[in-house]
């Protein structure tokens, strides 16, 4: 069996984050092959999210775009374009650093409703 690499580590902690607590989350994770767009987050998901019920009250999905780093990763030019691009749109634009990091997810759900990326490393 092939070694794992920090990087990979970091995609499974979010793999189980997802299913853990987003159950009926849809995700991918897009092969870059040198055909497609560049720049796009290692994870592409639809989050079910339960807006407040002075919003509505339902249930909607919220576009979400993760990009995994390790604490020494560094995010490129065209992952840091794609992601305010996606938060530009109103979605969620996230990078987490590490495999300890995953819970941020939780914390930026909301952030699409206000078109925010959270791309810095935590201090």
């Amino acid at each position: 069996m092939a070694k794992q690499t920090p990087e990979g580590r970091v995609k499974d902690a979010i793999k189980k984050h997802l299913k853990t607590y987003y159950p009926d989350n849809f995700h991918f994770l897009p092969v870059s092959n040198g055909m497609g767009r560049h720049g796009i987050p290692d994870f592409v998901c639809s989050i079910p999210t339960v807006i407040t019920a002075d919003m509505v009250g339902s249930t909607i999905g919220v576009f979400v775009g993760i990009e995994a780093k390790t604490l020494k990763g560094k995010v490129s030019p065209l992952q840091s374009q794609c992601l305010g691009d996606i938060s530009r749109s109103y979605g969620a634009a996230i990078v987490v650093w590490g495999s300890d990091d995953v819970g941020r997810i939780d914390g930026y759900l909301i952030s699409a409703l206000n078109g925010f990326a959270d791309v810095e490393k935590p201090s």
